[in-house]
């Protein structure tokens, strides 16, 4: 069988918003608890919010790069390790954003909801800094977890 790895194309964006939404997986499972201490995974020209990878009820301001080890053990920082291994680009720049709600009812996260719609402003926020930048901004693929029961 042929390999199918998942490689970022060429064509992705300068500034790639690697985000993920939805409930408590989607923020690597009760950030700062439950996960874990934070595993060493190098990553390049790799941001987060000022706040955070985590962003449901904080107010960032800007961007920072992401520490290595991070403070637990995030997907999101995984996931760009894993795009950045298959698809090495020193010019291209991520942003991982983890902006899930802990325990949340899927009604309580739906489009329309304050969660959503702090969602939507931190995209605009990311856009916005790239643009600040001179970078093209993108989210060329957007993750949604899902837990096990509408709790």
């Amino acid at each position: 069988f042929p390999s199918h790895d998942n490689i970022p194309p060429s064509f992705w964006p300068e500034f790639v918003d690697a985000r993920d939404y939805g409930q408590s997986l989607s923020n690597s499972m009760w950030a700062n608890s439950n996960a874990g201490p934070g595993l060493s995974t190098p990553t390049v020209n790799s941001y987060m919010f000022n706040t955070g990878i985590t962003t449901n009820g904080k107010s960032p301001v800007g961007l920072t790069l992401i520490p290595d080890p991070t403070e637990t053990q995030f997907h999101d920082t995984a996931f760009l390790h894993q795009l950045q291994a298959k698809s090495p680009d020193v010019t291209r720049k991520y942003l991982a954003a983890a902006s899930g709600v802990n325990g949340a009812q899927m009604s309580s996260i739906a489009p329309g909801t304050s969660p959503w719609s702090q969602m939507m402003t931190n995209i605009s926020l990311a856009a916005q800094y790239a643009a600040n930048n001179g970078w093209q901004y993108g989210l060329p693929a957007f993750t949604f977890f899902h837990g096990e029961a509408n709790e």
